[in-house]
């Protein structure tokens, strides 16, 4: 019985050292990869958002991007409208702000991590106030180099030699646009009646003003038209950004948010819960404290070594943080280019230290928390030893031959009923954790399944939608 009884707790222990195993990653994890502030922290002492900031101005220069479908004079040999596509090198270079654009991408990567691990409820909101009238005159000023805007500003002059030869004042602006239209190089040029109208309205405003002055606030006049520029909003709330884009399909910020939740709620809870349970069935198998609290002990000691076993490999073998940064972010091929893409493979490194080294610890204290339990079980064994001894003594006084024949038939019929309980309990906890496993397992696996639909449907549907035009109606304030 004795022989049972010891492999049955064996195997307790093993399950419960697996399962404090088992947490102590989950807490580790939780601590790391799944703490926002340590991600703040390690994200700023590593200068992430130098690196990300440099990869975004290389994408951006190495990129031909079509801001503006910009109308303009032009010749009638072009579509009245106009896609100016030009390389962004020159703008992003001399009129974006590095230092805003660094915090930016900082505020974006740290507040959307924050949210997806639940540490905040909604998605940062980025201020484009400060760089949005220097990197509109930043893309004036470019329009203007080009060729094919000097040449169709060349109708320009036609149109100030009739605006000088006529007395403005004496003229409504609806005759004065009349006969402007009816100019033949208009025409040629395919000007229409809101170009002719800005132009007249800055004449007004500045005709003592040189030629290309006024051409350039035409073009600027132009353009803020075109695009809305008094409608933009001074800020993009991301929030309605991922919203808009993904009304018609699963969130797929909600569903790894609900992903990284379901990490720090149901898993470890349930394996506390199932930790719980074991010790349970170590109470009523052993029924002595001071036994329960050795075997408890044992167990405690033995997941604590594992932890520092693990924790000690995987903080001198690099293998791990190696293997994350060259299979994920060095295969991204342009982000070779970047110099600063050191501080993401230092980064990842500092990231799997800290987790291994915060396994290094949760053992130590286990192995510690094990020690005290132990001399805990020693001075109850002690104490109770002493008792039993003193009762055993005080009853033999006490009882004759047929009263202790008696009293030992009571005692045997009590312990089988109390066996039989504790058989029963032990049955009825094991059946609990099969059963708690099973639920829990369930609703992992739901959460799973969410993501992996949200990840299918997302790679379809991204391809045939309009971010740029999402983020246009976004950005317009439509009051």
């Amino acid at each position: 019985m004795k022989i049972l009884k010891g492999l049955f707790l064996s195997i307790v222990i093993f399950c419960f050292s697996v399962l404090l195993i088992l947490i102590q990653i989950n807490i580790a994890f939780d601590n790391t990869f799944l703490s926002s502030n340590y991600f703040s922290s390690s994200f700023d002492e590593n200068n992430i958002s130098t690196t990300l900031k440099d990869f975004a101005v290389y994408k951006i220069q190495n990129t031909n991007i079509l801001p503006i479908d910009a109308k303009y004079p032009q010749s009638n040999n072009r579509n009245n409208n106009v896609m100016l596509d030009f390389n962004m090198s020159d703008l992003v270079h001399n009129y974006l702000d590095q230092d805003w654009l660094e915090e930016q991408l900082s505020l974006i990567v740290k507040g959307t991590h924050a949210y997806l691990v639940s540490d905040t409820t909604t998605l940062p909101i980025i201020d484009i106030q400060p760089i949005k009238e220097s990197f509109f005159e930043g893309l004036v000023d470019e329009l203007m180099k080009r060729e094919e805007v000097k040449n169709s500003l060349t109708a320009m002059s036609k149109v100030f030699k009739l605006l000088d030869k006529v007395d403005a004042s004496t003229i409504s602006n609806n005759e004065l646009v009349n006969r402007i239209m009816d100019l033949e190089i208009i025409n040629d040029y395919g000007i229409d009646k809101d170009v002719v109208q800005n132009i007249i309205t800055i004449y007004k405003e500045n005709k003592d003003c040189e030629a290309a002055d006024i051409n350039k606030q035409i073009v600027s006049k132009i353009i803020k038209t075109k695009i809305n520029y008094n409608g933009l909003q001074n800020e993009i709330d991301l929030n309605n950004v991922v919203n808009k884009i993904f009304k018609d399909i699963i969130n797929p910020f909600e569903t790894f948010r609900n992903l990284f939740k379901t990490n720090k709620t149901i898993i470890l809870q349930t394996l506390i819960i199932l930790c719980a349970i074991l010790i349970l069935i170590i109470f009523i198998t052993c029924f002595k404290l001071y036994s329960s609290l050795n075997w408890i002990s044992s167990g405690l000691v033995l997941s604590g070594l594992i932890s520092i076993l693990i924790g000690v490999i995987g903080s001198f073998f690099p293998l791990i943080s190696n293997a994350l940064y060259y299979n994920t972010i060095y295969k991204v091929s342009s982000i070779q280019e970047i110099e600063s893409i050191v501080y993401i493979k230092d980064w990842i490194k500092a990231f799997i230290d800290k987790y291994f080294t915060t396994l290094i610890i949760q053992g130590a204290i286990l192995i510690i928390l094990a020690v005290i339990i132990f001399i805990v079980a020693k001075i109850i064994s002690k104490t109770t030893s002493k008792k039993n001894t003193s009762n055993k003594t005080v009853g033999q006084a006490l009882t004759d031959g047929n009263v202790a024949v008696a009293s030992k038939t009571i005692s045997l019929a009590r312990k089988a009923f109390v066996l039989v309980v504790r058989t029963v309990a032990v049955f009825i906890l094991i059946a609990l954790i099969s059963y708690v496993v099973t639920q829990k397992l369930d609703d992992f696996s739901t959460t799973i399944n969410d993501c992996k639909a949200s990840i299918e449907q997302v790679s379809d549907y991204i391809k045939n939608i309009d971010i740029l035009e999402i983020l246009k109606d976004i950005m317009i304030d439509e009051h």
